[in-house]
């Protein structure tokens, strides 16, 4: 344990099972418990979580789920963002791709082919940098 970490916490881990039941016991519905098990395992509570506060509300007792709410809608959330995720940094891929290319054509005219060894401090002086 490190000697510097003064907080001591004092939670204790939970398996995947009673997770789940405390999604339970605040009213989220679950189909398939072995396949919502096999999520938690491979995608994690914490992240889902971040899926899930969103369709909580939060009451005297703490937060519970919107009436109706099932694991699937969770997975779902976190499906679409990471298809979205996958989508956007494979169009800044490109982006990334073009505005290299066209750095590296502007110098190479200005400065010849290996301009990013030949001429680095004075390439760096005469941009401002």
């Amino acid at each position: 344990m490190c000697a510097s970490f003064a907080v001591k916490y004092t939670k204790v881990p939970l398996s995947n099972a009673d997770l789940l039941a405390r999604w339970q016991a605040k009213g989220l519905a679950i189909s398939n418990v072995v396949d919502a098990e096999r999520a938690l395992s491979f995608i994690g509570y914490f992240r889902l979580r971040g899926y899930a506060v969103p369709v909580m509300n939060t009451t005297q007792a703490g937060r519970v789920f919107h009436p109706g709410t099932r694991f699937e809608d969770i997975l779902a959330r976190y499906e679409f963002d990471r298809e979205l995720r996958r989508i956007t940094l494979s169009q800044l891929e490109r982006i990334e791709v073009a505005v290299r290319t066209v750095i590296s054509n502007q110098m190479s005219m200005q400065y010849g082919p290996f301009w990013y060894l030949n001429h680095p401090a004075q390439v760096l002086q005469e941009q401002g940098i």
